[in-house]
């Protein structure tokens, strides 16, 4: 008995101490966040290259009116997660793939080697301090 009420007693502090960690982790996320937001610029420079599509919305990016978003900006915008959460093409892709849209967004951020994205003047707000 005495055995089994230890074993309660260290279960107890090892739940206890992985409730600390988790709320450590997530004060780092949200300073991260917060520093991020921060430094996020209210405009960007205008993209000059070919004209292509914009990585959010997949409507048309034409040289000189679309914009340059950073990588580290394009990938930690709240807004950007909150538009891929409720757009209704990127919600059913997400379902069809069985992924949320947290495991999307690292996924994509994992493997995004470019130094920024394409994005349209429809869609910069998603990534700038203010919005028009």
């Amino acid at each position: 008995m005495r055995l089994l009420r230890k074993k309660t007693v260290q279960q107890a502090e090892k739940a206890e101490a992985v409730k600390r960690l988790e709320n450590a982790v997530g004060l780092l996320e949200d300073k991260l966040q917060t520093d991020l937001d921060a430094a996020r610029p209210s405009t960007y420079s205008h993209y000059s290259g070919r004209s292509g599509v914009c990585d959010v919305c997949n409507g048309p990016a034409v040289s000189g009116e679309a914009f340059q978003v950073p990588t580290r900006f394009f990938w930690s915008s709240t807004k950007y997660k909150e538009w891929v959460a409720t757009n209704p093409m990127t919600k059913s892709m997400l379902a069809m793939h069985g992924l949320s849209v947290d495991n999307f967004i690292t996924t994509q951020r994992n493997q995004d080697m470019s130094k920024y994205s394409v994005v349209c003047p429809n869609c910069v707000h998603l990534f700038t301090t203010t919005t028009d």
